[in-house]
């Protein structure tokens, strides 16, 4: 293969993936009459066929019933562990602060460990710790939990 063969193959790669990338960024919108699923406001899963366009703008939709009860699922895990972290931090919000030890929990080669962090904020605000104590009794409480939010 010469150079510009292997140049436009490249290119073609480059495109693949490209096109590959953004097809995977686009959020799915369900079309009317099309069997979908939703939330409710109970937190039950419901099947739909008609929304309204500000219920597609908040991307509350969903292809399959399978993927509804995931996303209530870790709705749920979310809920439960921002109380757990709340309350194991004696009420107390601990902001993420570059080049202060900020302690979190979080995965290291798949698994759940606590530790602390100074540099670049890797989570929402609601996860950072008092201290590394409290991310190790949080793993030993809320491991599923934690493995549902952070495995996702």
């Amino acid at each position: 293969m010469n150079y510009e063969e292997e140049i436009t193959r490249l290119k073609d790669e480059i495109s693949k993936l490209t096109d590959e990338w953004e097809a995977k960024g686009k959020f799915w919108e369900p079309k009317n009459n099309n069997e979908s699923w939703y939330i409710n406001t109970r937190g039950q899963v419901v099947k739909a066929h008609r929304w309204t366009k500000q219920e597609i703008e908040y991307g509350v939709a969903y292809k399959t019933e399978e993927e509804a009860n995931k996303a209530i699922c870790l709705q749920f895990a979310i809920q439960r562990l921002k109380k757990a972290i709340f309350s194991a931090n004696d009420g107390i919000k601990y902001p993420f602060v570059n080049g202060r030890n900020n302690y979190c929990v979080g995965l290291r080669n798949n698994e759940l460990e606590s530790y602390g962090w100074m540099m670049n904020k890797t989570n929402p605000n609601w996860m950072y710790l008092r201290n590394e104590e409290v991310g190790k009794q949080l793993i030993e409480s809320h491991r599923e939990d934690l493995e549902l939010y952070l495995k996702r």
